[in-house]
């Protein structure tokens, strides 16, 4: 069986990762011609490191990310309302991390150009449509930065990681229209600073309408 995989974001590569680990031959295809570590801080759940540590990636999240000890909620004056423990600190088998966006999808295609091969990962590849066959299924590959279409490829199944405004997605849904907005600006950014409390908190401060999360 051969797994053709639209976008090579954090679902695509680990998705792929896993695929390979039980012998499932894997292409990944991107439609930037330069992956760069975009994005900023995210929290991984227990449930999701559960993968990444079966994967055999834990040991490299440990250099590039935190292990989360607790969330404290804070009201709009500073008033500490809660705090709880997460990851293994509340129980679970496997740990919460706090971690920069961009470093584990950094991580992830370094790993699947280790295991899979440099070819593994097409950039500058984008599935412009695709369509089944007796054969399986045939993408239809463009180079966006120009326009142009570059090939076709065959495989027996494709799967669509290929984000918010997902091509694959768009050829089931049609006329599903854009992303439908929820009424919430969010302001992110990144900066150095000393570490406070226990220097693995999360803290929650605010209320629903204006929040401060860091």
């Amino acid at each position: 069986m051969s797994v053709l995989i639209a976008g090579a974001g954090i679902g695509g590569l680990t998705l792929a990762l896993s695929l390979h680990s039980v012998g499932i031959k894997t292409q990944v295809f991107e439609a930037v011609r330069e992956i760069r570590p975009l994005g900023l801080g995210i929290n991984l759940q227990p449930h999701a490191i559960r993968e990444f540590e079966a994967l055999g990636l834990l040991p490299q999240l440990d250099k590039i990310g935190l292990r989360t000890k607790e969330v404290c909620y804070f009201s709009s004056h500073g008033q500490k309302i809660w705090s709880e423990p997460r990851g293994k600190y509340a129980g679970y088998n496997w740990p919460q991390f706090s971690i920069h966006r961009g470093k584990i999808q950094m991580l992830l295609l370094a790993e699947v150009r280790k295991r899979l091969g440099n070819d593994a990962v097409i950039t500058g590849a984008a599935v412009e449509q695709w369509h089944e066959t007796a054969r399986g299924i045939e993408i239809h590959l463009s180079d966006r930065a120009t326009g142009n279409a570059t090939s076709k490829l065959h495989g027996d199944v494709l799967i669509g990681a290929d984000g918010i405004h997902s091509t694959v997605r768009s050829f089931y849904y049609p006329d599903e229209g854009p992303p439908v907005w929820g009424g919430i600006v969010m302001w992110r950014g990144v900066t150095k600073g000393a570490p406070y409390l226990n220097g693995r908190t999360i803290v929650m401060a605010g209320c629903k309408q204006r929040k401060f999360v860091v």
